[in-house]
């Protein structure tokens, strides 16, 4: 009876965590940085670091894999499935034919892409067209949204370097006249380049804005419906007001 009873009153095996493979890029400062492979279980400081290792204490039934890819890789993965979310993507950015095939959470941030020429350049953005006999600087493996089309029929031309700060560089030292750069993370590379604000123009209005979110697989719903209520409570404690104010420079 004593063996029976004790065998009622053992506590249920433990359920093993889910394996979540998320994909990061080397580095999308202020949201995250990982400039090697080996940083990827670091607590480097960013916007979207801070977020995930909240969500992490909040959510142990999930084991997040951080994996750090190059930005073309990453498309790879996700469609073949090898990954099951990637860290931040807009919908802009995915493929018609591949839509079907992820969901994306809550929106954490609004973003927008801008032209950026240096300060003493002049140029009157009109549409697409108009950078059509420019040479345009953007970030290898990066899309474009809108752009795109023209980007990748060579009707505009572009010269495309390992990240932004090497795209600041570029620009900076006239080895191009435009680039597209983001609000907030063209202004964390200008820093680590040296770059004064004042040294590069943002024009506006930007070239178009989308929303941040992570970007799952459709059939990891447990792990969707579980971030989106953890991104719903921050919205509502304070903690995403606080997370954009700290990194995002948004009141």
């Amino acid at each position: 009876m004593f063996i029976l009873l004790a065998a009622l009153v053992q506590p249920a095996p433990a359920v093993a965590a889910e394996n979540i493979v998320m994909l990061f890029s080397g580095g999308y400062p202020p949201y995250y940085d990982f400039p090697s492979a080996d940083d990827t279980n670091s607590n480097k400081p960013g916007f979207f670091t801070e977020f995930l290792a909240a969500f992490k204490r909040a959510h142990p039934e999930f084991s997040i894999i951080k994996t750090r890819l190059p930005r073309k890789r990453i498309d790879h993965w996700m469609r073949e499935g090898r990954a099951q979310a990637f860290s931040l993507n807009s919908e802009l950015f995915i493929k018609e034919e591949d839509r079907h095939l992820f969901e994306f959470s809550i929106p954490l941030c609004r973003s927008c892409d801008h032209l950026a020429t240096r300060a003493d350049a002049q140029f009157h953005y009109s549409g697409p067209d108009s950078l059509k006999g420019h040479l345009l600087g953007i970030v290898h493996g990066n899309g474009y949204g809108p752009l795109d089309p023209l980007i990748e029929s060579g009707q505009i031309a572009t010269a495309a370097p390992q990240g932004e700060q090497r795209l600041v560089k570029m620009l900076m030292l006239g080895h191009v006249n435009l680039a597209i750069l983001n609000r907030e993370t063209g202004r964390t590379a200008m820093e680590r380049q040296g770059v004064a604000p004042g040294d590069i123009k943002f024009l506006d209005p930007p070239i178009y804005c989308f929303d941040l979110a992570v970007q799952v697989r459709k059939e990891h719903q447990a792990f969707l419906q579980s971030l989106n209520a953890f991104i719903k409570t921050s919205q509502t404690n304070g903690f995403m007001e606080y997370l954009r104010a700290k990194w995002l420079r948004i009141q």
